[in-house]
């Protein structure tokens, strides 16, 4: 993996950390935080797409 891809997956990663901590929080504190809530919902679909792309990568680079 390179470089770059880990530096983009860390930062999808943080983002995901903050989008459960907005939702753990809203659920057991009823604390709204709607702008972390989206952002970690972004993140976590990069997160995602980023995973899958890198899996198909590798599957291709083996074949």
């Amino acid at each position: 993996m390179s470089k770059l891809s880990k530096i983009i997956l860390n930062i999808f990663l943080v983002g995901t950390i903050f989008f459960l901590g907005s939702y753990f929080g809203y659920k057991s504190n009823n604390v709204e935080l709607p702008g972390l809530f989206y952002t970690g919902l972004v993140s976590l679909a990069g997160l995602i797409i980023t995973a899958l792309v890198t899996f198909v990568k590798k599957i291709r680079n083996s074949t």
